[in-house]
């Protein structure tokens, strides 16, 4: 099929539009009465220019006759022929031979003959070889031009991938009949063959899509199966900044229904998604199913964003139907849901945001009794310069939140900081940062369950205020040396940071309740004055950090290692009133390999990671195992998660991804427990990608092996195959 793209492949084509061959074609309309091999005829619009190796004019009959070369240019337009004839009275136009019409643009339409009446309103095209700017090819034996916005093709192919000698591309659209609608920016095609390397292996009556860069129009997405359920999107385009997706997905025992919406407005846009289905839903304990049956499951997100002056308004809305819906079908595992509208002002550095939040708990021992609100939530920060140089400034910052639960449990409380901070750099290069600061935080109680009490909606309410002064002094001295006569270069910079605070008093945290009371020490926070993300929880006592990072460099190869210690005193956990942190790097030839670890004060590691990566042209892989000890004590875990033998967790993790050809890429990834003595397999994914020219194809095989029955979460094997077509969905 399709033999004609062996013709057109040995000429390049660059064309948009078949308007440009209606308007070019117009100028032989100006072609008069001169006879000569060049020729310029001025008209009262515009000038045209017609070269050619023998013109003759029949006054008699009222033509013109031009063969040999035939170039005739208008405007930015160029027609170009072997042979024309016009016939002026009847306003007839034949061309013949490798007929070609051009813009300044290298846009091309090519035929062998062609022939058009009526002022070229009307005509046909034999041989017609359109090609679009992305170089998407449409060819037919036979184009009727209808009229300046329709033409009609017989026994038509379109592709949009590249033509090889043999002329077989990649896959095409063969059809017997084919109509252009440039007018609506729509192909339409009759008894339609989609074909692979010219063999057909789908047939349909009727198809339609848009015109290459054609805007967005509505019409059948192309299917992919997706964790197991085929997927047919259905895309709607309700106006130029409002759409919608909707993808029935089919599976064996159930049917699943997603849609997304979109839409743009002057001062910002939102988005709407969410699922529905009647799907099972299991429920075990102890191994036993307490419930089994298929229920209303789905998940509904909103996101908004907008903005007006120097304000910042939105919403992020997120709701599910139960613990295990999106874990199951969505492969999401988040530990809770959280809901926000917002108002934000930014000035310059200064700024104010209001906040709204909701969370819904996924986890085992959350309900809707336990989901906290959190209205208002009000944070402002103001930054004064006390100089020129804006290295002494005075900074205002103020947290103010409304904590509530359904049964009636609220907390409000106010963190109101004023700290004076001065910056120093010394002319032999030491670096000094003081902070003074003053933090006072106000609880308000209300409705509060009194603590082992025996008595039933027993509760109380109280005010309670505490002061926290602190003195921070970082100093800093990056040293740098350059070997002579040679590429490497070196770095040194030591770093010391105290911190003098009032001791901890046991009613500091009497009523910390929301947030986390433990975090993560690294060498990204080892120096912060406070390292508790929220508010209820903050260091106290004396502190002191310091630390050294080293840096030996040569090109993009180096050798990098940082250790830290801290130790503090009077604080909330005087127990462990040491710790130490470091990060060893080294990178050659684009391999890396790198070790972090956290360790307390007899260097008993607490957390230690190791791991390597590679990268070249053809691969990529990252190797790594991390290893949890004494997670009571140091993590916010679940509990019911950890058996009575262990209380660590040692797990490998392997991503490698290999470039097979330029066009094939495979890729594996495992993530494997190893805490005891048999290994458990967490997960794993194989995926495999194909794209090359105008098709891409991605599979992928998907085991998550983790489970708790109690929340109806269940183990996963899943596939997911994803097919792009260029033009129809790429």
């Amino acid at each position: 099929m399709c033999s004609y793209y062996r013709w057109f492949n040995s000429i390049f084509l660059n064309t948009k539009s078949l308007f440009f061959l209606i308007s070019c074609l117009l100028i032989l309309i100006l072609v008069s009465a001169t006879v000569t091999a060049k020729t310029t005829i001025p008209t009262a619009k515009t000038p045209a220019f017609m070269v050619a190796d023998f013109v003759e004019y029949n006054a008699t009959e009222e033509f013109i006759y031009a063969r040999g070369n035939i170039k005739i240019t208008m405007d930015n337009y160029l027609l170009t022929a072997d042979k024309i004839l016009y016939d002026i009275n009847n306003d007839l136009l034949w061309a013949e031979g490798n007929v070609k019409i051009q813009d300044d643009k290298k846009q091309v339409i090519y035929g062998t003959t062609v022939f058009f009446k009526d002022k070229l309103k009307a005509g046909l095209i034999a041989d017609f070889v359109f090609k679009f700017s992305d170089n998407t090819v449409l060819a037919a034996k036979l184009a009727e031009k209808v009229n300046a916005q329709q033409t009609i093709l017989a026994n038509t192919c379109f592709t949009p991938c590249n033509i090889p000698s043999s002329g077989k591309p990649i896959w095409q659209i063969s059809a017997q009949q084919t109509i252009i609608d440039l007018n609506h920016q729509i192909i339409s095609y009759k008894n339609l063959f989609f074909e692979i390397y010219n063999i057909p292996v789908f047939y349909t009556p009727y198809f339609s899509h848009p015109t290459p860069h054609a805007r967005a129009q509505s019409g059948i997405l192309v299917p992919e199966i997706k964790r197991n359920k085929l997927g047919i999107p259905l895309y709607f385009r309700a106006k130029p900044n409002m759409d919608f997706t909707l993808t029935p997905r089919l599976a064996k025992k159930y049917n699943l229904f997603e849609l997304e919406a979109r839409h743009k407005i002057n001062n910002g846009s939102y988005t709407i998604s969410g699922s529905y289905g009647k799907i099972p839903y299991n429920i075990r304990d102890q191994g036993k199913i307490i419930k089994n049956s298929n229920v209303n499951r789905y998940h509904l997100f909103a996101l908004g964003s907008f903005s007006q002056a120097n304000y910042q308004y939105g919403f992020d809305l997120k709701r599910t139907s139960d613990k295990a819906y999106l874990r199951n079908y969505y492969e999401m595992h988040d530990a809770y849901l959280a809901s926000k509208l917002y108002l934000n002002n930014i000035h310059n550095n200064n700024y104010f945001s209001v906040e709204g939040l909701h969370f819904y708990g996924l986890k085992v021992d959350d309900s809707k009794s336990t989901d906290p609100l959190i209205l208002p939530k009000i944070r402002t920060k103001n930054i004064i310069n006390l100089n020129d140089n804006e290295d002494l400034q005075l900074i205002i910052n103020n947290n103010t939140s409304m904590y509530q639960q359904p049964g009636g449990k609220q907390l409000t409380r106010s963190a109101l900081g004023i700290t004076a901070t001065n910056q120093i750099i010394t002319s032999d290069g030491h670096l000094f940062n003081t902070n003074l600061q003053t933090r006072s935080d106000a609880y308000f109680i209300r409705n509060m369950p009194i603590p082992n009490s025996t008595t039933n909606n027993s509760s109380y309410s109280k005010t309670y205020v505490r002061h926290i002064p602190e003195l921070q002094v970082t100093w800093r001295i990056p040293l740098m040396s350059h070997f002579a006569l040679s590429p490497y270069r070196f770095s040194i910079e030591p770093i010391i940071s105290t911190t003098i605070g009032r001791d901890f008093q046991s009613k500091d945290h009497k009523f910390a309740f929301i947030d986390n009371n433990r975090y993560e020490l690294s060498e990204n926070n080892l120096f912060l004055a406070n390292r508790y993300s929220g508010l209820d929880y903050h260091e106290f006592g004396k502190r002191i950090s310091y630390g050294v990072n080293t840096t030996l460099l040569k090109d993009t190869n180096y050798f990098n290692i940082f250790l830290g210690q801290l130790l503090h005193k009077h604080n909330f956990t005087n127990t462990e009133n040491a710790q130490n942190v470091g990060r060893l790097g080294i990178n050659i030839n684009n391999t890396e390999l790198f070790y972090r670890f956290r360790k307390n004060k007899k260097f008993e590691a607490i957390m230690e990671e190791i791991g390597s990566r590679f990268y070249n042209d053809k691969i990529q892989y990252t190797l790594s195992f991390i290893k949890l000890n004494n997670l009571k004590k140091y993590y916010l875990v679940d509990n019911k998660q950890l058996s009575t033998n262990t209380n660590n967790i040692k797990q490998a993790h392997s991503d490698i991804q290999y470039q097979l050809t330029p066009s094939w890429l495979i890729g594996y990834e495992i993530q494997v427990d190893i805490s005891t003595r048999k290994p458990q397999l967490l997960y794993k994914s194989i995926k495999v990608t194909y794209a090359f020219d105008c098709v891409s194809i991605t599979g992928r095989l998907y085991d998550d092996y983790t489970s708790d029955y109690s929340r109806g979460i269940t183990k996963i094997r899943s596939k997911t195959i994803s097919l792009g077509l260029k033009v129809l969905n790429m």
